[in-house]
């Protein structure tokens, strides 16, 4: 079975205003210096695995059991890892395996640092507990709800099934914005998938490190290619 075809799409959206802006939670601050963070959740380099350094496989970082600090290297990042880096330079990806505040467990944590600058900090699946608290603190923000309709064909025919986007915002345009979404969707064979996570950011400097990357791997390419050329000057 596999998904062919989207009929239509609805956007609704549901403000309530928050009651304060969001910049982190706890001792994880957007704006924060690399040194303060890390000494914040009680860490330090040299507690930090870094796979640039030594062995690590792809299912230690993506489990996410140990605390990882990511740093891309174009000699030493292995292949297999590099999509959990950032390849622009100035900057540094750190995995927290979880973090407590308030009583509450906070696991999965991504902190992308640019320029010794924490600008997003990313939680897959947040537990109910830290959406309340969120909103017991910042109020429920302003959620905006997408319907779709798609259609699955398979040997025994089509079937219509309804997929759910839910966006919550809070300080929605700002320099520093907050994120949490929730979608019911269908995958390429027209499996039912669930996603959730959190996300602060400080958008201005995710654009401009996002740019940077994409730059470096452009002129990354480039190089490549131009050795590769080099290497075929006989041919």
């Amino acid at each position: 079975m596999k998904l062919i075809v989207t009929i239509f799409s609805i956007v609704v959206c549901q403000t309530v205003f928050p009651q304060d802006k969001f910049t982190g939670f706890g001792r994880l601050k957007i704006g924060g210096s690399y040194s303060e963070v890390i000494a914040a959740v009680g860490l330090s380099d040299s507690k930090l695995i870094n796979p640039n350094e030594k062995k690590v496989d792809w299912l230690d970082v993506y489990d996410n059991k140990k605390d990882y600090l990511l740093v891309y290297s174009q000699e030493k990042t292995p292949a297999d890892l590099s999509v959990f880096y950032c390849k622009a330079p100035s900057s540094k990806v750190l995995l927290l395996s979880k973090y407590e505040v308030s009583g509450i467990i906070v696991n999965r944590i991504k902190l992308s640092f640019y320029n010794d600058t924490l600008i997003d900090i990313f939680i897959k699946s947040a537990p109910s507990e830290f959406d309340e608290a969120v909103n017991a603190k910042y109020g429920k923000g302003k959620t905006e709800t997408e319907t779709k309709q798609v259609t699955c064909s398979s040997i025994y025919g089509n079937s219509t099934h309804e997929e759910n986007y839910y966006r919550t915002y809070w300080n929605k345009g700002d320099n520093i914005e907050a994120i949490s979404y929730l979608a019911k969707y269908r995958d390429s064979k027209c499996k039912e998938v669930f996603m959730s996570y959190f996300d602060i950011c400080d958008t201005t400097q995710k654009d401009l490190m996002e740019s940077a990357a994409k730059a470096f791997t452009q002129e990354e390419s480039e190089r490549k290619l131009s050795d590769k050329k080099k290497n075929l000057s006989d041919f």
